[in-house]
């Protein structure tokens, strides 16, 4: 995956222009030559922590979404 590079200075001269960016791709944030951060957009975060937690739910044993409809269905359709 290609990331677009900005240096600490451009990212503090420019604060607009990185965060536009980051809408769209991951930047990476040079400090002296060298790589210090790697930031993401809001969204592109929160994909990537609900899919981690899906990831380890499977891994874990919950049941998925056809199991989990017919138990609903099951519960709803039993008498009190």
């Amino acid at each position: 995956m290609d990331m677009k590079t900005m240096t600490y200075i451009e990212v503090q001269n420019d604060f607009k222009c990185y965060l536009e960016t980051l809408q769209s791709e991951p930047v990476v944030i040079i400090k002296e030559g060298h790589p210090i951060a790697v930031t993401i957009s809001f969204e592109d975060a929160e994909d990537f922590l609900f899919g981690e937690q899906a990831k380890k739910a499977g891994e874990e044993g919950f049941i998925g979404t056809n199991e989990s409809e017919a138990v609903l269905q099951k519960i709803l359709n039993t008498p009190c």
